[in-house]
């Protein structure tokens, strides 16, 4: 049997919890199995409750940080059950945690992660890696985005210009040019639309991007979104819930003094937010002739899809189209970390995700 590597996160969506089964044997990686755990009651709105008030106990911390693990644990146990696999096959795990607070711009940079590695390591008896943004700002790097490090091992290729876009909660932007490695968070992906289309529609996520669709984008509020000074920041560059949320949505709103905008086109402007700030990251910093391929829950939004096509003017493909499925290459990335880890490639602070 070929030797097995888990990654398991949570992302910024926190919908669900991913676990992957990763053969790296072969040149290109191959999922061997995956699970989704839906999130336990009121995970998601503790997480977001904290991150929005930047406020909670240290006994509160300590518990979210001892049940993430748990759950985390859970899934991966589910995960082997559910699909046969042989505990003895699995190498290790690799576990990024739930994001609690993300703060590279802060005097002294830190990121924070929940869901103790000692408690998956000791519920699954499989040894568990992690804390790897950490590791990433221990190194130089900005701690996020970790995707660019692995796009670059498995889908980078000396004949052709590629993007690789991750869009989940966040969008972030691996460019794969012979010669260059850049990669760096967009801006918002799914975390401003989900929040609006539930707030507004009662609805998880706009699905198919439907409402957005059958909306009209209010370019007075896009511009007074565009013109925050994140999107002129140059790469790389790291952001998350703690700067883009809905008091910064808020304030966007009363800023561009059109009290009178529909929750539907709201919604279509969100989209167009999403959309232009990866089309810019795109002709910043891309070769005009780049091939963009998806991935990540966003990769399924057929309306920003076509939008961004539309705007780039060349066809958009998925990762899909590279071997590895959308739904499933971050977890690969971090089945990857760990594989890295364990064989010395490199170490807890060797990480560095920029260059």
């Amino acid at each position: 049997m070929s030797k097995l590597y888990l990654g398991v996160l949570s992302g910024t969506s926190m919908d669900a919890i991913d676990v992957a089964a990763v053969c790296f044997d072969a040149i290109q990686p191959k999922i061997h199995a995956t699970y989704s755990a839906t999130v336990a009651p009121g995970y998601k709105e503790t997480y977001l409750r904290i991150i929005n008030s930047g406020q909670c106990s240290l006994n509160e911390l300590g518990e979210l940080d001892q049940l993430t693990g748990e759950l985390f644990a859970e899934a991966i146990n589910e995960c082997i059950r559910i699909n046969k696999l042989n505990k003895a096959d699995i190498q290790a795990i690799g576990s990024h945690g739930q994001t609690l607070w993300h703060a590279p711009q802060a005097k002294r940079p830190f990121s924070l992660q929940l869901g103790d590695p000692n408690v998956i390591a000791h519920r699954t008896g499989i040894t568990t890696i992690a804390d790897f943004r950490r590791a990433d700002m221990a190194a130089g790097g900005p701690g996020a985005p970790l995707a660019p490090i692995f796009h670059k091992a498995v889908f980078a290729v000396p004949t052709e210009s590629r993007c690789i876009i991750n869009i989940g909660g966040f969008s972030n932007i691996s460019v794969l040019e012979d010669g260059k490695h850049l990669g760096f968070d967009c801006g918002p992906g799914n975390c401003l639309m989900d929040y609006w289309v539930e707030s507004h529609f009662n609805l998880d996520y706009d699905i198919d991007g439907k409402i957005a669709a059958s909306g009209t984008v209010n370019h007075a509020l896009l511009t007074a979104m565009l013109d925050d000074p994140y999107f002129a920041q140059p790469a790389p560059k790291s952001t998350g819930r703690e700067y883009f949320n809905t008091a910064w949505l808020q304030e966007k709103l009363t800023a561009c003094k059109q009290a009178d905008i529909s929750p539907t086109d709201i919604q279509a402007t969100l989209l167009s937010l999403t959309v232009t700030s990866i089309a810019n990251a795109i002709k910043d910093y891309a070769a005009p002739s780049t091939n963009v391929f998806l991935c990540g829950g966003g990769s399924k939004n057929l309306a920003l899809r076509n939008l961004l096509g539309t705007q780039l003017e060349r066809e958009i493909l998925t990762t899909s189209a590279l071997g590895i499925e959308p739904d499933w290459v971050e977890a690969a990335l971090f089945a990857w970390f760990a594989k890295q880890n364990l064989g010395g490639v490199f170490g807890i602070s060797g990480l560095k995700t920029s260059t």
